[in-house]
């Protein structure tokens, strides 16, 4: 795999925005190299712009002196980040580098020609624009420049450039930004000038092959980079030969890289790049981190005053793949409190317990895994044992973190690493046991231990020298989708056993999660195969005392039916249906606790909201912040009291919060309730669901919404996104930390079940298993048809019931593609982790 970064201009020392694509860069070498494949790491600097040459003048020395100066603080970042470039590249002073340009300008002589131009110069993005201000708010304004420039035919590659993306063989993520360069390639392409006067460029660069009279457009001059770096033997192994060809860059310079970059080597007749990865910007108080406006953060004192890990730690795991992300220095501690102290330090502190408890202290040899490379991967160099943010991490190319490492989405393969004891499926987390079972790994001695038996209490740890008996009496073979009634006193006896404390203890009670159902709390662990979107009944109270009873309405009747069914949908392995009734929509808690305590096999776990498309309820208009009764938002504190204190006088707690953000989008009566919803959340911590329009894409506004009100997005589930197969939609959801409620299997009206399946499987493939959950938002019974539900909903929607998941949707999945793991992740571990 070949690897590049950017290369950054040298009129000042490097900031943290540079660190940032570097790390990015530096993980993503570590990662393949550990997975034992050839890797080139290259970085380097642009000395050749105009933007140096003004800040040599503005300082009053050389040219020659402030490049040099600076070029050297940028190399030695590799010393500071712990970083693991394998080739740095000065554009001024590598010797293949002019060479390497003046070749590629011929080989594209056939697409140039010269020609007067006039308009508006940007020095600090180094391009020139239709008309001001520049869009980053670079100083100095604008300059208007006329001038005779040699113009390449950019024009004429418009439909290949097309092509080339939308087939894929040019792949860009996130989704966002490949979307942003189709449409700016679909507007139409205009002829580009990629020459300056020599004059204006104070002489400094490359002169144009026969024109000495201009330079090379310091753009393209940069962009050569990535094949003039590298020798004659390179060429033909890096860029010619290597599958993978990958650039890392910052959105600001997209268009050069997946635009006019490949449609030069088009030109040329060069092999093309196959990825590009970009990232948004850093800011400091909502201001982009940028040399020339003085915004900036120092990485260099950054790691001398909290060390390398927690830089890079912060780097990788607070930017979002996403959106610009906010540098505070304390929030750089409380990252790496939270993460690299309490987290990854509690678990060594735990595992040196345990070598000391059953090891005599002495660390037992690594097993070679199968078709691993001796040392975890191997293709390291030296430091090839470092993992992400600088952490020595036990040996990990595959799974989530490995795919999302592998296609940059290193934000969310890091929690998973750090996730820490019981975290859901982490790195550390399965170690640890993925509810805490690590410890219990069989001796292979043991007399109890059978072929082909899975014991459900093994893991990745030590062996303990004793018999597993000793340890575990109870252990037993696993089942694949429900965890055994034993697990949480297998659990609870090493706890006590490790000397730790007695399981009363906080971080115990943080191990062991429990979630509130009709019936009371349960552990998580015991959720399940959990259906994350049904209605045990919707039906209007109002509705049903006014016109209901005695008509179609037979409550005990209604109350038998429903036992039936969800009896008939846990015997089919389901364990908990979650149901998002709340007002609006007829909740009504004495009715559904009846029917819990008769279907003990089944939990049902309920929410607290506002089921509402445009307007309030007339019970919160004029009673709020500014209105007619001026007070807190009532709606938060009735949301916080179904929570903690439970509904109305039931006793039954809610567990999650429910909203709408339908076709309409953010009305004034949505918007209040949705911030009403989300500042309950970040009061209690529960979790959302959101009702969205799949065909308007509301549920972007929602996010964006939530996100500014402090939501933690990996808590939001977006109903309704199964309507969708649109991949670029789901994944843009996706890849905030979202998960997708594909949650309408078998009401076709909206989207066929076939379609529904394909499009999971799509997303299954990309590596978004983690990021669905599955349902039917099914009903015993909805009043939108009064008394004629019985007769209607086979007719209308004969497959819109509890059971077609399980009767036909697995089966189509499986036949898609999809794996057994991955089902079990969307219906077992994706739950437990919204709920944990």
């Amino acid at each position: 795999m070949y690897i590049t970064t950017t290369i950054p201009y040298v009129n000042a020392r490097p900031h943290l925005g540079h660190a940032l694509e570097i790390v990015q860069g530096d993980v993503l070498a570590r990662h393949h190299r550990r997975r034992g494949e050839p890797v080139r790491f290259q970085t380097g600097t642009d000395d050749n712009s105009l933007k140096n040459v003004l800040a040599a003048e503005a300082e009053g020395v050389p040219v020659r002196e402030l490049v040099d100066r600076n070029a050297a603080a940028f190399e030695g970042l590799k010393e500071r980040l712990d970083l693991s470039f394998d080739a740095f590249i000065r554009t001024s002073g590598h010797p293949g580098h002019r060479p390497g340009v003046e070749r590629i300008w011929r080989a594209v002589e056939h697409d140039l020609y010269p020609r007067h131009y006039e308009g508006l110069y940007c020095v600090g993005c180094e391009q020139f624009y239709p008309e001001g201000p520049c869009p980053d708010g670079h100083e100095p304004p604008l300059q208007r420049v006329s001038e005779e420039n040699w113009f390449f035919r950019l024009s004429r590659y418009q439909e290949p450039l097309l092509e080339l993306i939308r087939s894929g063989r040019l792949r860009i993520e996130p989704v966002a930004r490949r979307n942003e360069v189709l449409a700016f390639v679909e507007a139409g392409l205009a002829d580009i000038s990629v020459s300056r006067s020599a004059a204006r460029a104070r002489g400094w660069g490359i002169p144009v092959p026969g024109d000495p009279a201009q330079v090379v457009y310091v753009w393209w001059d940069a962009l050569a980079n990535y094949v003039t770096a590298l020798d004659d033997a390179g060429y033909e192994r890096w860029w010619v030969s290597e599958r993978r060809k990958t650039h890392l860059m910052g959105k600001g310079v997209i268009r050069f890289h997946a635009v006019y970059w490949p449609a030069m080597l088009l030109s040329a007749g060069e092999p093309l790049p196959t990825e590009i990865f970009v990232h948004d910007y850093l800011t400091v108080g909502g201001r982009k981190i940028s040399k020339s406006s003085g915004v900036t953060a120092d990485p260099v004192a950054l790691v001398e005053a909290y060390g390398v890990d927690a830089v890079r730690w912060w780097l990788l795991r607070e930017v979002p793949r996403v959106g610009d992300a906010d540098f505070t220095v304390e929030r750089l501690v409380a990252r790496a409190d939270e993460d690299l102290a309490n987290g990854i330090g509690n678990l060594v502190n735990r595992v040196v317990t345990m070598v000391h408890r059953f090891l005599d202290g002495r660390v037992p040899a690594a097993a070679q895994e199968p078709g691993r490379p001796p040392g975890g991967g191997g293709g390291g160099r030296g430091r090839g044992a470092r993992g992400a943010g600088g952490l020595r991490l036990p040996a990990g190319g595959g799974g989530r973190v490995g795919r999302r490492r592998a296609g940059q989405q290193i934000r969310r393969a890091d929690p998973a690493v750090a996730a820490g004891p019981g975290g859901p499926g982490g790195v550390a987390g399965r170690w640890w046991g993925r509810a805490g079972r690590w410890p219990y790994n069989w001796s292979p001695s043991c007399p109890r231990r059978r072929r082909g038996w899975r014991r459900r209490c093994a893991g990745n740890g030590c062996r303990l020298p004793s018999r597993c008996s000793d340890a575990c009496p109870t252990a037993r073979p696993a089942r694949p989708s429900r965890p055994w009634p034993h697990e949480r006193a297998c659990r609870r006896r090493l706890w006590v056993s490790l000397g730790l404390a007695t399981t009363d203890h906080p971080v115990w009670r943080r191990l062991m999660p429990t979630v509130n159902t009709v019936r009371g709390p349960v552990d998580v662990d015991d959720l399940g195969q959990t259906l994350m979107h049904e209605h045990v009944f919707v039906v209007s109270t109002e509705h049903l005392d006014n016109y209901g009873r005695g008509a179609w309405w037979d409550e005990e009747f209604r109350v038998a039916d429903a036992v039936t069914k969800l009896g008939a949908v846990a015997a089919k392995g389901v364990r908990t249906i979650v149901d998002p009734t709340v007002w609006g929509l007829g909740r009504y808690l004495p009715r559904i606790q009846r029917i819990a305590e008769q279907v003990p096999g089944l939990h049902i776990i309920v929410a607290t909201g506002l089921y509402c498309f445009e307007e309030l309820p007339h019970q919160y208009e004029h009673r709020g912040p500014g209105l007619v009764i001026d007070q807190p938002e009532p709606m938060v504190d009735d949301f916080v009291r179904d929570l903690t204190d439970g509904i109305a006088d039931t006793g039954v707690k809610a567990a999650f919060l429910k909203c709408v953000v339908e076709q309409k989008g953010l009305t004034p009566g949505v918007e209040r309730i949705c911030r009403a919803v989300a500042q309950a959340h970040v009061r209690t911590g529960a979790p959302i669901t959101v009702h969205t329009h799949a065909y308007t894409q509301s549920g972007l506004l929602a996010l964006d919404l939530f996100a500014k009100e402090g939501v933690d997005l990996a808590k939001v589930v977006v109903g309704h996104a199964g309507d969708s197969n649109d991949l670029d939609y789901l994944m843009r959801l996706a890849d905030t930390g979202a998960t997708l409620g594909m949650d309408r299997f078998g009401l076709d009206a909206y989207n066929t079940t076939a379609r529904r399946v394909a499009t999971v499987a799509a997303l299954c493939q990309r590596g978004y298993a983690d990021r669905m959950v599955l349902s039917h938002d099914a009903a015993c019974f909805m009043d939108y048809f009064g008394g004629t539900w019985d007769e209607t909903r086979p007719t209308l929607a004969p497959n819109w019931r509890y059971d077609h998941i399980h009767d036909d949707v697995l089966a189509a999945l499986l036949d898609s593609g999809v794996t057994d793991d991955q089902i079990e992740q969307m219906l077992v571990f994706n739950p437990k982790r919204y709920f944990s």
